[in-house]
């Protein structure tokens, strides 16, 4: 949650409506994103169309630099955790912030698997 509210309110983020605590659950709501994964929309596609791709990949680089810029990374970017906006567009948002971490400049970032 901490991760998810440095990046709050950035476009290619998805964003936390709310957050639900009781004693033994945390609930939060996020924005709706109905077009899916971008996996799914890859695999449909075939062969993905260039101008889509290249825009697609101008906003992933917007919010890479979005949360790095805040001290974040990320550390699991995959088509999967890419949703799109809706069916319609190639709008994107950066999700799935499970393993992300706020970097120290000076360490390294260290995953216990």
């Amino acid at each position: 949650m901490r991760v998810l509210r440095k990046l709050r309110g950035h476009p290619i983020v998805v964003d936390v409506l709310d957050v639900f605590e009781t004693e033994d659950s945390v609930q939060i709501v996020f924005e709706m994103c109905s077009g899916g994964e971008l996996f799914e929309r890859i695999v449909a596609h075939g062969a993905y169309p260039e101008a889509e791709a290249a825009y697609v990949a101008g906003q992933l680089i917007e919010g890479i630099v979005h949360c790095h810029s805040t001290g974040i990374a990320h550390r699991d970017l995959k088509p999967e955790n890419i949703l799109l906006k809706d069916q319609h567009s190639s709008e994107i948002r950066i999700a799935d912030f499970g393993l992300a971490c706020q970097r120290v400049k000076s360490e390294m970032i260290h995953t216990v698997w």
